[in-house]
């Protein structure tokens, strides 16, 4: 995950992509240089902070193996159902990201089957996809699942990543949600 900056002023724009590790300066630099007149930054100045804190830690010092440990986490500590209702993705090849990780985190291996992901469907109350090797093939292009052996597979970094993208989009928009009401 990285940081996009965009600025203006004058005639003068300029867009940047940051590494993580510079929110909590860029943080700093706002909250000691806002304008008064700045409109929205309040909102998105509470945002940044927001998404800083998720899981209890700075983004700026997280690896991405603390993330995809902090995901683990998420996701141990939440049922099938929740997981499903606070990062609703449309698609089943994202469905199948979820219930994978979900399968390696309490099921109790690194890898999982097809039939593992159709039961987690079922105990969802879903609808598994009619063409599940479709939607597994889709989820492996992707990047997000790698294949084991023909009909073993694994939630890479990439889908670990992916989840923890959207954790912190979800959770940040919540906490916005609350900020607004």
């Amino acid at each position: 995950m990285s940081i996009r900056l965009r600025f203006e002023k004058g005639s003068f724009s300029a867009q940047v992509v940051l590494k993580d590790e510079a929110l909590t300066p860029l943080l700093d630099i706002i909250s000691r240089h806002q304008s008064d007149d700045a409109g929205g930054a309040a909102l998105h100045l509470a945002k940044a902070r927001a998404e800083s804190k998720i899981f209890g830690e700075p983004l700026n010092q997280s690896s991405e193996d603390e993330r995809i440990a902090l995901t683990k986490s998420w996701i141990e500590q939440h049922s099938l159902a929740e997981i499903l209702a606070k990062i609703p993705w449309e698609t089943y090849s994202q469905k199948i990201l979820l219930l994978g990780a979900s399968q390696e985190v309490v099921g109790g291996g690194d890898t999982w089957k097809n039939s593992d992901i159709e039961a987690k469907f079922l105990a969802a109350s879903l609808a598994a996809p009619a063409n599940f090797a479709r939607e597994v093939r889709l989820a492996i292009k992707s990047g997000s699942i790698a294949a084991i052996t023909p009909r073993t597979y694994k939630v890479t970094r990439r889908g670990w990543t992916e989840i923890y993208a959207a954790i912190m989009e979800t959770s940040v928009e919540n906490q916005l949600g609350n900020l607004c009401e």
